[in-house]
């Protein structure tokens, strides 16, 4: 069977998490999912995700900015 979502604080201080790989079908985020995960520097996303929750915008908002500044 397939990953299909990642429940609420999955990762939430895992601060040796570097980077991650999201597969295809993971569909749905819970809450804080990367909270707290302070050497997260690269998270790779699958192109449809239907619910994404709380924190988990801020930490994905800061890894965009993050591509678009270093131009990845």
């Amino acid at each position: 069977p397939s990953l299909t979502s990642i429940s609420d604080y999955a990762f939430y201080g895992c601060s040796s998490l570097v980077g991650l790989e999201i597969p295809p079908s993971v569909k749905k985020f819970g809450k804080s999912v990367f909270s707290k995960c302070s050497s997260l520097k690269k998270l790779i996303l699958p192109p449809k995700m239907n619910i994404i929750k709380d924190c988990f915008f801020l930490i994905y908002f800061v890894i965009i900015a993050f591509f678009i500044l270093s131009g990845e």
